[in-house]
Formats: C-alpha cells, sequence, structure tokens
C-alpha cells in the first residue's frame, strides 16, 4: 500500500538502503553458519511466523516490478498476474502428487517440474476461464 500510495520510484529512491539492509540480513541467516534473531510476528498459527527484518527485499522487488511494469497496458499485466497465480496453484498440485514420482537427481526434477507447472499453470487457467465463461454465459440468458 506504500508503495502505491507514493509511487514505485519514491520507494526505490528512499528505501534502497533497508532493502540492502535486508537482502544482507537474509543472506546471512540463511546461508551462513551465523544465526541473528529477528523479531518474529507469529500469525495464523504459524510456528515460524514472519521476520520483520527481511520485509524490505521483496518489497524492493515489487516496487522495482511496479516500475518496470508502469508502462505496459493493464490487461497484460492482469493477464501475467493471473497466469503467475494459475502456476501457484498447479504447483501445490504438482508437488503434493507428481513431484515424488520423480527420480531423486535434482537437475532431472528442476528440468521437469519448472515445464510441467507452467504448462499446468497456463492449462488450469483456461480451464477455469472457460467454466467461469460458461456459467457467465449461462446466467444472463437466464
Amino acid at each position: 500500500m506504500v508503495i502505491k500510495k507514493n509511487s514505485a520510484a519514491w520507494f526505490i529512491k528512499k528505501m534502497w538502503f533497508f532493502s540492502l539492509l535486508s537482502a544482507i540480513y537474509l543472506y546471512v541467516r540463511n546461508y551462513t553458519p551465523f544465526y541473528i534473531n529477528g523479531i518474529m510476528f507469529e500469525t495464523f498459527g504459524w510456528k515460524t511466523g514472519e521476520n520483520c527484518f527481511a520485509a524490505f527485499y521483496p518489497a524492493m522487488l515489487v516496487a522495482v516490478m511496479m516500475h518496470l511494469f508502469s508502462n505496459m497496458r493493464y490487461f497484460k499485466l492482469l493477464f501475467w498476474g493471473r497466469i503467475t497465480y494459475y502456476i501457484f496453484l498447479f504447483q501445490i498440485l504438482w508437488f503434493v502428487t507428481g513431484y515424488r514420482l520423480l527420480p531423486p537427481d535434482i537437475i532431472i526434477r528442476i528440468l521437469v517440474t519448472f515445464p510441467i507447472c507452467f504448462l499446468g499453470g497456463f492449462a488450469l487457467q483456461k480451464i477455469s476461464m472457460s467454466i467461469y465463461n460458461h456459467f457467465l454465459i449461462y446466467e444472463q440468458n437466464k
């Protein structure tokens, strides 16, 4: 909400330092033997919670993407937003069902998972939109 209210360029100019600190914190905490505590917001019954020190890095990624896509037509942005949502939904299904059937080699799993999740998400979006349009037409003809 802050990014949208003040503009993505404003956020990038004002918050780049905090985003850099957040990225360094995430790197040190996750990829080094050092452990730095953070302020954890435990919500919705999650055992680990959300670390507030890690918030600026993803916020900067969002601001940069908003800035880069600010001239894109609205319908194209909506299209890619919907596709990524359906890819995410299909990933849930894939990792619960099909992923464990692959050989344990990580390279094979990556090479198979990426195209399957992309194509499956695209197909799921097409199926979902056709069902939605079918019921929309049905309700209009009532």
